[in-house]
């Protein structure tokens, strides 16, 4: 029974090898269960030790965490977005603004230059003002940054980054792709140690 599991998910794991994060199209209802089966594919097979391991972030945002070299990091999906309606993730290293170097964040940055469309990415959202949103109803702020220059401007108010990282966009992107891209992303960022 057990080999059988096994080979079943190996050729569930094949065929969602090809899973779009996005399909033109769809309808919002379709489009966001797409997303959704997507990320968990990706938790299954970035973190599967982790099981079951999908948060909400509280600033609304689905997320799961990953083991690296560099300490905890997070996966975050936004299907409709941050900044922007395009669907993204975020592969994010949160950490205090006082525990992140310039030498840290150059290598971020170098990374996003190697990845077709990425960006350089902080957000801040201070627990002040996300019970504020929550006693209002109104959906918590998140101050985005984009770029060493901006991010290293926020590094200076001694803020904590609960999102810092790389903004990956995956309008057309399969899970098997991003797979790769997140594994190579972990490698690299031995050389940041």
């Amino acid at each position: 029974m057990t080999q059988m599991a096994s080979r079943e998910t190996q050729i569930m794991r094949r065929e969602l090898d090809r899973w779009c994060f996005h399909k033109p199209g769809e309808s919002p209802k379709e489009a966001l269960s797409r997303f959704l089966i997507a990320m968990d594919e990706l938790r299954a097979r970035l973190a599967p030790g982790r099981y079951p391991n999908l948060e909400i972030s509280d600033e609304g945002h689905l997320w799961f965490n990953l083991d690296t070299p560099l300490g905890l990091a997070e996966i975050l999906a936004c299907p409709f977005g941050l900044e922007t309606d395009e669907p993204v993730l975020i592969f994010s290293l949160p950490r205090r603004a006082a525990e992140v170097s310039q030498r840290f964040m150059e290598g971020l940055n170098r990374l996003v230059a190697r990845i077709s469309g990425a960006r350089l990415i902080a957000g801040v959202s201070g627990e002040a003002e996300t019970l504020s949103a929550y006693r209002d109803n109104r959906h918590p702020p998140l101050v985005v940054s984009v770029g060493i220059e901006a991010i290293s401007s926020a590094k200076d108010q001694g803020v904590f980054f609960c999102v810092l990282g790389i903004e990956i966009p995956v309008r057309e992107a399969l899970v098997g792709e991003i797979e790769k891209l997140v594994k190579k992303i972990l490698s690299a960022l031995e050389g940041l140690l």
